[in-house]
């Protein structure tokens, strides 16, 4: 079990997603499983029968497992963020922040219906900054490898799409996917990119910006 993770705890951690969404779960720190749920369009429906279908699936598969496992449940889960430029600001104007904050709000409301929980909700911003989903996929492979490598007895689920994400903000909520900035971290972790950043820094006369350095643990 990772340090620091009270034993008895179940998390689920939700990549919200208006078409599709990615969900996690640790039991005691370490990740059991892991799915994508797809709200697959069809001719007959709306945009919001189609997310609805995969609601009582998502229920039975999360029941399912916290039935299995017991203890305490927590819940993480991704709020959803307005960015001002680029394609979110397009993809704000076309009606997809809606969706996407109609999808949240329904899967909260799911979970809540099942456990008397409270729901940490965690933007973009503050949890992963403006990292790529390849920079995200690379930092929770790290943490997971290391799980692995320290109770090679447990197995991994398969991560696909936004459980990539999802299992980021599992990670995040339990302290092991830390996001701080380089110059002020004293972890032997990242004692190379601040050495780096330093000399970069002298190189370009003071011209260098240091930017938001996450670090997996």
């Amino acid at each position: 079990m990772p340090k620091g993770i009270k034993r008895g705890t179940c998390l689920i951690a939700i990549d919200p997603g208006s078409r599709e969404y990615g969900v996690c779960i640790f039991v005691n720190g370490e990740l059991v499983a892991a799915r994508v749920f797809v709200a697959k369009k069809k001719k007959d429906k709306t945009w919001v029968q189609e997310f609805h279908t995969t609601l009582a699936d998502f229920d039975a598969w999360i029941h399912e497992y916290t039935e299995r496992h017991g203890g305490k449940i927590e819940v993480a889960c991704e709020l959803p963020e307005f960015w001002s430029g680029g394609k979110g600001g397009i993809a704000a104007r076309g009606g997809a922040l809606v969706k996407l904050t109609f999808a949240t709000g329904a899967l909260i409301q799911v979970i809540e219906s099942m456990y008397e929980t409270e729901v940490s909700l965690y933007p973009p911003s503050k949890w992963k900054g403006q990292t790529t989903k390849a920079q995200v996929k690379t930092r929770v492979r790290a943490v997971l490898d290391k799980q692995a490598h320290d109770t090679p007895q447990t197995g991994r689920p398969k991560l696909d799409s936004h459980c990539w994400d999802a299992a980021g903000i599992g990670l995040y909520h339990t302290g092991r996917l830390w996001k701080g900035r380089a110059s002020k971290v004293a972890r032997a972790v990242v004692t190379r990119v601040t050495i780096h950043a330093k000399k970069t820094k002298t190189k370009k006369k003071g011209k260098m910006r240091l930017g938001t350095t996450y670090v997996a643990w």
